[in-house]
């Protein structure tokens, strides 16, 4: 095979380009064709190509080769070659198929140290053109430069099975040691690979007061360790100013503060995505911010301040929430209703309502009721009996005289008529009274 024939190959297709700066050491092993352990021995540079070769101490993956490339089997102790640049449009090339690194992975690659390499088979025209170049003893390999003290001139290594000697690489190698090799072995025992699934929530309606907090969380499993991103109506939200984001273990929680309508309404989601499966696992909220009417504003000038806490309407369903039957809660100004009454908050419409003691009512209680039960004397009732529909008897006429004098003038003479009933009947009491 020419060195022509290498423009008609394609490198091995790596991780996708978006979830490169989220791949940690589990989600590589998962998805890397190659996993061995092995000490890099040399690194060598020409014109921004890094050539690493590592002595193998232990294949730990190896799922053989695709179309176009060449099967290798790494025996404890073989020299591999693999290639990384350090610039970006120079990676993915072939016949060499390099990984891009960033200078500060370069500047941790010490020789004599233990790294999990990740790797897949090379392709047939790179295994040519070193087959080529050791023969015509090309410059290519003898005339390396050295950017640094610990990367120096490279020479392959002497072998019958030369296509062993040279793989493409597959990501950034990484440091061995117990936690990664734990890492490793969890993600590739048999089964072990989980989607990601988010949990806590789920089609979630929630209410906020204006300028209050909004607190949400969510929580997720997954292997490899899932990362997590919160959007808000599709927009990807960053932890800054009053946006805070935390994550720790497995939970991830979203803090915004002082809210607004303008802004922070709308639909917020919780993704959570690794290797395992392509599509993310989405926990889905509804956020509408509130306000209190602007009536009880008014009511509750110079009282104590109110709580803005989020407020937890429905957690089945994710589409508007009615208007009937309405839930409410208790007011978080405890004093709105007077005399004793019992105050409930309806978010819905923004309203506080007063259930009245017995004997007040009004809009906050704030009037006496003093209405009681008026009828005529049944026969056979005692003194006591008497004495009780006598006083209900003088309220009600109070209370009947006070409701007229408050109707226009016009209807001077049915005020007349209705005092004067009113005196009939009490007459009326004494007479059975005194009987």
């Amino acid at each position: 095979m020419g060195l022509g024939a290498t423009h008609m190959q394609s490198c091995p297709e790596g991780p996708p380009s978006q979830w490169e700066s989220q791949l940690d050491v589990a989600s590589k092993a998962y998805l890397s064709p190659i996993v061995f352990n092995g000490k890099l021995i040399s690194l060598a540079e020409d014109r921004g190509r890094i050539a690493a070769t590592f002595r193998v101490q232990k294949q730990i993956k190896n799922i053989g080769s695709t179309s176009g490339t060449v099967p290798v089997n790494l025996l404890p102790g073989t020299l591999v070659t693999l290639y990384f640049v350090r610039i970006k449009a120079w990676k993915s090339v072939p016949p060499y198929c390099a990984v891009y690194l960033n200078e500060t992975i370069i500047n941790n690659l010490k020789p004599e140290k233990k790294y999990l390499v990740f790797a897949a088979s090379p392709l047939k025209s790179l295994v040519e053109l070193h087959k080529q170049l050791q023969l015509t003893d090309s410059s290519d390999l003898n005339n390396l430069r050295t950017p640094s003290h610990h990367i120096r001139h490279f020479h392959p290594t002497s072998s019958s099975n030369l296509y062993i000697n040279y793989l493409s690489a597959f990501a950034s190698p990484e440091p061995h040691n117990k936690r990664s090799s734990r890492a490793v072995r969890r993600i590739l025992c048999h089964k072990c690979a989980k989607a990601p699934q988010v949990k806590g929530l789920s089609n979630v309606d929630l209410r906020v007061e204006l300028r209050g907090k909004l607190r949400l969380r969510c929580k997720v499993t997954g292997n490899p360790f899932p990362w997590i991103e919160w959007f808000r109506n599709g927009k990807r939200l960053k932890s800054r100013g009053r946006i805070v984001i935390r994550n720790k273990k497995r939970v991830s929680r979203l803090e915004i503060r002082n809210v607004q309508p303008s802004t922070d309404t709308g639909y917020y989601e919780c993704r959570a995505m690794n290797v395992v499966a392509r599509e993310p696992s989405i926990g889905r909220a509804r956020i509408v911010v509130t306000r209190i009417s602007s009536a009880s504003n008014r009511n509750h000038t110079n009282r104590s301040p109110v709580r803005k806490t989020s407020t937890k309407l429905s957690t089945t369903t994710a589409s508007p929430v009615s208007l009937w039957p309405m839930s409410g809660r208790p007011c978080p100004i405890a004093s709105f209703c007077l005399n004793g009454g019992t105050c409930t908050l309806y978010e819905v419409v923004g309203e506080y309502v007063c259930q009245c003691a017995e004997g007040f009512r009004g809009q906050r209680c704030e009037n006496k009721d003093i209405y009681t039960l008026v009828g005529y004397i049944p026969l056979g009732w005692g003194s006591a009996q008497k004495d009780m529909w006598d006083y209900g008897a003088t309220s009600k006429m109070f209370q009947l005289y006070w409701t007229f004098l408050e109707l226009p003038k016009n209807f001077e003479v049915m005020k007349f008529i209705v005092v004067f009933v009113a005196l009939f009947y009490r007459l009326q009491n004494f007479r059975i009274s005194g009987d």
